[in-house]
């Protein structure tokens, strides 16, 4: 039995095919993203009943002294506050599904290493600017991160502290790769 399919109905059939492999491709990535999350909550909840966190919401121990959730940001003659994501679950949730972030306020993410940390804009409601930061100096800067971006935010260069700041931030308040970095917990 031969099939003659007229060129419509070929095509008909290579969409519905396409639209069927993204829908698998789509559910694969869905899962292995819960997956994730389930695995960061867990290690988070490890950390915590081990006693390895003394308290995920007020302070951890970070070279030699304490670093508290709160801080003042100076950037060259700038100052902002932040809340400081120091865990890899508060790392990891950052700024996704809040509603706004106010003028000079921003997110501190602190690392124990230097590295080529990505970050992305999930469940983002708001554009970002991104400071990357090596000890106390600015060494790359990423402007208006649109909330939709879908890939992946990150530097060439090593860094231990990133900054994530409203959109436009960094080109009002003038901050060039280069100026000096101080953090003041409390």
């Amino acid at each position: 039995m031969k099939l003659n399919l007229r060129i419509k109905d070929k095509i008909f059939i290579f969409i519905v095919g396409i639209g069927l492999l993204l829908l698998l491709i789509n559910g694969f990535y869905s899962k292995e993203t819960k997956d994730k999350e389930e695995e960061i909550m867990k290690e988070s909840e490890n950390e915590i009943i081990s006693g390895e966190v003394e308290d995920i919401n007020n302070s951890s121990q970070k070279e030699g002294g304490m670093v508290s959730s709160q801080a003042k940001v100076f950037v060259a003659s700038n100052s902002l506050e932040v809340s400081v994501a120091k865990t890899e679950l508060e790392r990891y949730q950052g700024l996704s599904n809040k509603d706004d972030l106010e003028e000079n306020k921003g997110m501190l993410f602190l690392f124990d290493n230097y590295g080529n940390y990505g970050f992305v804009m999930r469940n983002m409601n708001f554009s970002l600017d991104f400071v990357f930061v090596r000890d106390d100096e600015v060494i790359d800067l990423k402007k208006n991160v649109q909330k939709d971006f879908s890939g992946e935010i990150s530097s060439l260069r090593k860094y231990n502290k990133v900054l994530e700041v409203r959109a436009g931030w960094i080109k009002e308040k003038g901050i060039l790769i280069g100026d000096k970095v101080e953090v003041v917990y409390f």
